[in-house]
C-alpha cells in the first residue's frame, strides 16, 4: 500500500485546484502519526491536505532529485 499526500490550494474563482505531492508513506501507522504535523504545515501555508491510497503500489523513487548534497530533503518549490 502507498499513501500519497498532497497539499492543495483551491483557486478563489472556483477553477483549477493546484496540488503538490509532499509525502509518500508505505505504512499507515506512520502516516497517521505524521498527519497532524502535515495538516498544521498545510494550514499555516494556506493549503489543505488530501491523500490518495493505492493498494498495490510501493513508494515512487522518482523524487530522488529532491535530496540535497548533504542528504537532507529539499522543500517543494512552494516553500522556497
Amino acid at each position: 500500500m502507498r499513501i500519497d499526500v498532497y497539499f492543495e490550494k483551491p483557486s478563489k474563482a472556483g477553477g483549477n485546484i493546484h496540488a503538490t505531492l509532499v509525502a509518500q508513506f508505505c505504512d499507515e501507522d506512520l502516516y497517521t502519526a505524521c498527519l497532524p504535523a502535515l495538516k498544521k504545515i498545510a494550514r499555516y501555508n494556506g493549503f489543505i491536505v488530501t491523500e490518495s491510497v493505492k493498494e498495490d503500489s510501493k513508494l515512487d523513487d522518482s523524487n530522488e532529485d529532491e535530496v540535497g548534497e548533504d542528504g537532507e530533503a529539499i522543500a517543494p518549490s512552494m516553500f522556497r
